[in-house]
């Protein structure tokens, strides 16, 4: 989420105190692109 909240996902579902709602697995790939975005490189899927 755009607010940088870190939290468990439950349920395979992870819901943030800001109100974003996604499943786990969306989230994780978010947070791999943007680490990738950030880092200043990027990897072939």
């Amino acid at each position: 989420p755009k607010c940088i909240e870190k939290n468990k996902a439950q349920n395979r579902k992870y819901k943030c105190p800001c109100g974003f709602e996604e499943h786990r697995d969306i989230v994780g790939a978010m947070n791999i692109r943007y680490a990738t975005v950030v880092g200043g490189s990027s990897q072939p899927a």
